[in-house]
């Protein structure tokens, strides 16, 4: 299943111009609240996703029963570039594990299928913000928005 936040309109689709926009981009720290925003959101509309269960709470004034996320959650995301996605997320899951993963750009014509191809259908759900055409020879998407990592923390040395 895919999912792509950004077709309809949002609040979503403003942090999305904003991490896209090469004179906003100048602000690192504007960068990683975007893209914290950015993850917040995800959250939320995923979490209407998950499987719940009814639990009953004591209010000062009775019992109040209550949906909340059936199964514990584990948020992983790739070193740099997903780390304020992933602050984003873990706001709204504060109670998720955490995983890291490092990895590095390999050239390839299309991620989405790449996905699809190597992974059950039934077993993977893809939310992503938007789907761009292209990647570059070093593996930028394109129009996408250039080196997250970097623009969230600075060049690497």
């Amino acid at each position: 299943m895919l999912n792509i936040i950004g077709e309809k309109s949002s609040v979503f689709n403003r942090f999305m111009q904003e991490i896209r926009d090469i004179k906003i981009q100048k602000d690192p720290m504007r960068f990683r609240v975007n893209l914290e925003r950015i993850g917040e959101i995800f959250a939320y509309e995923l979490s209407k996703q998950l499987e719940s269960e009814k639990i009953s709470v004591e209010t000062p004034l009775g019992i109040a029963d209550i949906d909340v996320p059936k199964h514990p959650l584990v948020l992983a995301t790739l070193l740099r570039a997903g780390l304020p996605l992933h602050q984003g997320l873990l706001n709204m899951f504060d109670q998720a594990e955490n995983a890291f993963i490092t990895a590095y750009r390999k050239y390839s014509k299309d991620g989405v299928e790449y996905i699809r191809k190597h992974f059950p259908q039934k077993n993977v759900t893809l939310w992503v913000g938007a789907i761009d055409d292209e990647l570059t020879v070093k593996s930028y998407i394109v129009p996408g928005l250039g080196d997250a990592g970097d623009l969230a923390y600075g060049k690497k040395l």
